[in-house]
């Protein structure tokens, strides 16, 4: 294992928060990434609770809230004040997601002779994702259909989940018995509720089948109300956000999880469920090449289709499955994830 204990790191990211429901992950990351390196600055957008190591900074880019063009010129000049102030703190910078950092200081880091490291994983980019690019040394993906895939420079990553923490019921009662059995007939969907996730598909594939289902997340309030109108007189509930540390009971609770987000995306939930052994029926070309199975076409058809095998196949071939599932999950652990990172920096 290759570890880079003299390296000096620069983070960008939106959030530092263990309690944030989207990006609580990246608190692992950065903990993980502080074993291997000697220092670890950590600028973001909002801060939330945090216990990291002692080699690790926080910095709050800027305290004041909105959106106004006038916050984002004071959000541009702190980043490059920061990144000025801090020059000899740092070797390299590592941007988490926003490519909007990079825009922001990526000239100023290539005068400073800082080797800028993005990570960007969505099936949408523009000219302003291909400028961004040409500041940087590498640029880190997961899906091979991502819209960062295209440049020599981009590397192919784990995705990165914490396999300690997204383990099967049966591992959890070992060591807490605090998780439950599973559901039978039950589906869920856990992730942001946005038109992006395309949920009103599987509410329509519900229909007419014997099950429960539900969603968490935070959600899209004007497409909530369009899926909570569609789901109306249907054994479907709505949850809301939930903390990342509690998802693993939400995913070791039910039988099927269901991710309909489109190539290019492959959401990390989706190997988070595996490894907690629920079915998986996903449209995610990356997910399906992974376990080794046909693609599910995005129609309610189709996922109803595959809803009926899963439920009716027996409880010996649900188990085979769930083998497979995380033994899949698995090759894309935290500790993989990082480990080849740190080779990369």
């Amino acid at each position: 294992m290759i570890y880079h204990n003299k390296l000096k790191l620069l983070v960008f990211t939106q959030a530092i928060d263990r309690n944030d429901p989207i990006l609580g992950f990246f608190h692992a990351w950065v903990a993980e990434l502080a074993v291997r390196c000697e220092k670890v600055l950590v600028l973001c957008l909002r801060e939330g609770k945090h216990d990291l190591p002692q080699n690790v900074k926080v910095i709050h880019i800027l305290p004041c809230e909105g959106q106004t063009f006038a916050r984002r010129i004071k959000v541009i000049l702190r980043i490059l004040r920061l990144a000025w102030e801090l020059r000899r703190e740092y070797d390299s910078v590592f941007v988490h997601m926003s490519q909007e950092f990079v825009l922001a200081a990526g000239w100023l880091w290539k005068l400073l002779g800082k080797q800028v490291f993005l990570w960007r994983n969505h099936y949408a980019g523009s000219i302003l994702t291909d400028i961004s690019a040409l500041f940087c040394i590498k640029i880190f993906y997961t899906s091979k259909s991502s819209y960062t895939a295209k440049f020599r420079k981009a590397v192919q990553m784990p995705v990165g989940i914490d396999t300690d923490l997204f383990t099967p019921p049966a591992f959890a009662e070992a060591s807490s018995g605090k998780r439950g059995e599973r559901v039978p007939g039950s589906v869920l969907s856990l992730g942001r509720i946005a038109p992006s996730k395309r949920l009103e598909i599987l509410i329509e594939a519900l229909r007419g089948l014997d099950c429960t289902a539900d969603f968490y997340g935070p959600a899209d309030a004007g497409y909530l109300k369009k899926l909570k109108a569609l789901a109306q007189n249907m054994p479907v509930c709505f949850h809301g956000s939930v903390l990342n540390i509690e998802t693993p009971q939400i995913f070791a609770s039910h039988e099927v999880f269901v991710n309909l987000s489109p190539a290019g995306m492959f959401d990390k939930t989706i190997l988070e469920a595996a490894a907690c052994g629920c079915l998986i029926i996903t449209t995610s070309p990356d997910a399906a090449a992974l376990f080794g199975e046909p693609l599910v076409e995005p129609t309610a058809a189709a996922v109803a289709q595959k809803l009926g095998k899963l439920f009716e196949l027996s409880a010996d071939e649900k188990n085979r499955l769930r083998g497979k599932y995380r033994g899949s999950a698995e090759g894309h652990s935290l500790a993989k994830l990082i480990e080849k990172l740190c080779a990369e920096f």
